[in-house]
């Protein structure tokens, strides 16, 4: 076991130390981000797994109520809520999402150390931010059906153990890459080629740095260990189905099999495509050849699909997103640079470090590419989840080249000692925790939180409700529970006549909903109050279970007396 250590990237202090400052921060960051998703925020398709929770207690433990997949993220919180601590649907759902979005962060920065060492403080820099400025890494991280860490799960593992091809534990390493296929074939069976070339660039770039070169033999053993794991997974899935109906078993999966390969066709779905063409100028043509006759031009109907991912939005910086298309450019630049190794005038132009890491980018792209191209139809009906695969594999490492370039051409770096041992983990992780803490976001709690235990003294507020509006909408929490949702938003001003900053209270059928801060600016009000802060409107939503009306709705505001008055709508 000690000789094992020295080939696991992380048995040095400082390689930790990067790692926990990486997880931490991104998860803070994370936290901070995701209010601006709404309270009770769940990822995508988690009303699946919080509908199996619900019904939990006239299920067996092993039974699915969404047959497609064994789901073991669903059993073990079921277990978690009827069971081991009995904990509520409601708070077992969103403190998971917490946990799972906490590990994503975590296997996420896995690679952390290494690019820091390699490709200096700008790739790493970069990296991070490809992570938290993406508008797919963020909400899929809360999500209980996709549990995203699990997609990277393999490559991971890979990642950190490497260089054990060659030290006699080639077993060992496999074997776990095959137990991390197994979980997450458990959770879902998307994006399995993904996640297989995945594990396998893993493999190449672990030995960035080392003496060691990558081995075909290898990449074949780490291919059919992933392979393994699939293979294990379906046969506990079908076991699974056949004790819950004897007439289920492998043909129930096989036939979501054919359905997501697209050998049904796929052509129903075009709207899908042509609404994404029309957001943009210059498809009138297209749009019109595909609404008349898409069954004769199926061809054309799957590539404008393939190429429509290149539109969609990778980063969102400043408010402007940028496409996936900037990134794919990028990616497949350094991914045809290791052709030059086979070319004898070129072959030494690049050291060996770049070639791994091109090879690396290679398996990637053909990671991402593999499952658009041999699931076609899942490609070109869900335009809203696969991007997540652009997001998680394309745009990391083509922020990483980008910074390995800025570092060569600037030829400087923050050194790594100098990150690691002057600036300790837990300066770097108390300086993330304040800034959450003084961010500026309101507070937005419970409906059935106490508001007397809340209530304190204040300066006294005056303020107005301009708008009040109620309106269905969806919530993956209370779809799951089988409930209605209705979104509350109220948008007006408010002002402190005192020295304490404005707030106003927010009561759902007497309940606490949440606090309002003001944080926009009102010029108009400005001119009435001259004392007031410039930022002294307001916009608040809140998502509420149920069917609601404005009587139920109830903004308080401090009156300086200890007490509060209440603002009509």
């Amino acid at each position: 076991m000690i000789a094992a250590r020295k080939y696991f990237i992380y048995s040095r202090p400082q390689a930790w130390s990067v790692l926990m400052m990486f997880t931490i921060s991104l998860f803070l960051f994370w936290n901070i981000e995701i209010l601006k998703y709404g309270n009770n925020f769940l990822g995508s398709d988690s009303f699946i797994i919080v509908d199996r929770i619900l019904n939990s207690g006239h299920l067996k433990w092993f039974e699915q109520t969404y047959l497609s997949q064994f789901g073991i993220q669903g059993i073990i919180l079921s277990l978690m809520h009827s069971g081991l601590f009995s904990f509520d649907v409601i708070d077992i759902s969103l403190q998971s999402s917490l946990v799972i979005s906490l590990m994503t962060a975590f296997v996420f920065s896995v690679p952390s150390y290494k690019i820091l060492k390699f490709g200096g403080i700008y790739s790493a820099i970069l990296y991070w931010l490809s992570l938290a400025l993406s508008p797919w890494v963020l909400p899929f991280s809360y999500s209980l059906y996709w549990v995203p860490f699990t997609l990277m799960l393999p490559f991971a593992i890979a990642f950190l153990t490497g260089k054990m091809m060659f030290n006699g534990n080639k077993l060992l390493m496999l074997s776990m890459i095959s137990f991390a296929m197994i979980i997450k074939c458990l959770c879902g069976y998307e994006y399995i080629t993904t996640v297989t070339l995945f594990a396998c660039g893993g493999y190449v770039f672990s030995l960035i740095g080392t003496e060691y070169k990558a081995k075909i033999s290898d990449l074949v053993l780490i291919f059919l260990a992933c392979v393994i794991g699939f293979i294990i997974a379906v046969l506990i899935h079908s076991l699974q189905l056949n004790c819950i109906n004897s007439e289920y078993g492998l043909s129930t999966i096989l036939n979501r099999v054919e359905l997501h390969t697209g050998t049904d066709g796929g052509a129903d779905y075009a709207q899908i495509l042509i609404s994404h063409l029309s957001s943009r100028p210059g498809n009138e043509d297209i749009i019109k050849l595909l609404s008349s006759a898409v069954e004769d031009h199926k061809l054309l109907f799957i590539w404008l699909s393939f190429k429509e991912y290149f539109y969609l939005p990778a980063l969102v910086v400043f408010d402007r997103p940028v496409s996936f298309g900037w990134f794919v450019f990028i990616a497949l630049l350094v991914s045809l640079s290791s052709l030059t190794f086979f070319l004898k005038k070129y072959k030494n132009y690049f050291n060996k470090d770049f070639y791994l890491y091109s090879i690396g980018c290679a398996l990637f792209i053909s990671g991402v590419f593999s499952w658009q191209i041999l699931a076609w139809h899942h490609m070109t009906i869900h335009f809203h989840l696969n991007g997540q695969l652009f997001a998680y594999g394309i745009v990391p490492i083509s922020m990483v080249s980008a910074g390995i370039l800025i570092h060569r051409s600037i030829g400087k770096t923050i050194g790594l000692s100098e990150l690691s041992t002057k600036t300790p983990t837990f300066i770097v992780a108390l300086c993330f925790v304040y800034l959450s803490l003084i961010s500026n976001f309101s507070y937005k709690g419970n409906i059935y939180d106490n508001f007397q235990s809340y209530r304190q003294t204040s300066s006294k507020v005056i303020g107005n409700i301009d708008q009040a509006v109620i309106t269905p909408t969806s919530s993956e929490l209370y779809r799951g529970m089988g409930m209605t949702t209705s979104r509350i938003l109220l948008s007006g001003w408010a002002v402190s006549k005192g020295k304490m900053p404005a707030k106003l209270y927010v009561l759902i059928n007497g309940g606490l909903a949440g606090e309002i801060s003001p944080d926009i600016e009102r010029d108009d009000v400005k001119k009435v109050y001259p004392e007031a802060n410039l930022k002294s409107g307001f916009i608040f939503t809140y998502d509420v279970p149920g069917s609601i009306d404005k009587d139920n709705i109830k903004v308080l505001a401090p009156n300086g007396n200890g007490g509060y008055s209440e603002i009509k709508l």
